[in-house]
Parts: C-alpha cells; sequence; structure tokens
C-alpha cells in the first residue's frame, strides 16, 4: 500500500526540524540536549546502558565540544502493517564533525524517531560507541 502524502510531508518536516535543532543544541547549548528524550529513554554507551533524564544529561555534558556541518539528511516514514498509521521515521544525517581539538571528520548518524503518546516525536533507543 502507498504512503500518504500526508505522512511524508509530515516524516519530512518533522526530520528537517530535527536535523536543525538536535545538532545545533548538542554543539551550542548541550544542557539541553536532554530535552530530545524521555525519562524512560536509554542509551548504551560503550556497552554501558545509561537510562534517566539525570543520567543521560551527566553522560551528554561529559563528552567533548563538537562542531557539525550537515551536508545531506534522508529519511523514511516507518507505518504500522495493522494500522498505516506513521509508527516511526528512519532518519539518516551526513556530515562533517570536529571532536575536541581534532581534525574534522566525516560523520554517519542513523537515528529512530518514533511517537510518544501518539503526539511528541522523541528518539528512540540507540546504541553509540566511542572511536
Amino acid at each position: 500500500m502507498a504512503i500518504a502524502k500526508e505522512i511524508i510531508d509530515f516524516s519530512n518536516d518533522t526530520s528537517d526540524s530535527f536535523v536543525e535543532n538536535y545538532y545545533k543544541v548538542t554543539d551550542y547549548q548541550r544542557e539541553n540536549l536532554k530535552e530530545f528524550y524521555n525519562d524512560s529513554s536509554a542509551v548504551v554507551w560503550n556497552g554501558t546502558p545509561i537510562q534517566g533524564l539525570d543520567s543521560l544529561d551527566n553522560l551528554f555534558r561529559s563528552l567533548p565540544i563538537t562542531l557539525h556541518e550537515i551536508q545531506s539528511w534522508d529519511c523514511h516514514p516507518i507505518q504500522d502493517v495493522s494500522t498505516n498509521e506513521l509508527s516511526s521515521i528512519l532518519l539518516n544525517v551526513n556530515g562533517l564533525v570536529s571532536i575536541g581539538k581534532q581534525s574534522i571528520n566525516e560523520f554517519k548518524d542513523g537515528k529512530t524517531l518514533g511517537k510518544h503518546k501518539n503526539k511528541d516525536i522523541v528518539l528512540l533507543p540507540k546504541t553509540f560507541k566511542k572511536l
């Protein structure tokens, strides 16, 4: 079954807003990064699960300063097969990133955005590995 134009437009608009805001906050307002998560969100960092907004906030504040330059992003709406409603958005982001005083590196980031209480869009769990 074809994906409705409204779902595609919503996915594009949501992803565009998310990319613009998430990386700006990551680079310049790290203290607000936890706002993209909810209290039940979990992140796995180098094999260690981290859960809860306070713990996530401590993790984000402990990371080196970054500067992202987004070159492209692509999103794909994912529908619930039983209802044909949007259940999540798969988002891929590509660009350049400087971490701390290191030189600029290429980065590829995949995120999954999901519905929370059928209204808000939140980040779904992800595993990170420090390189």
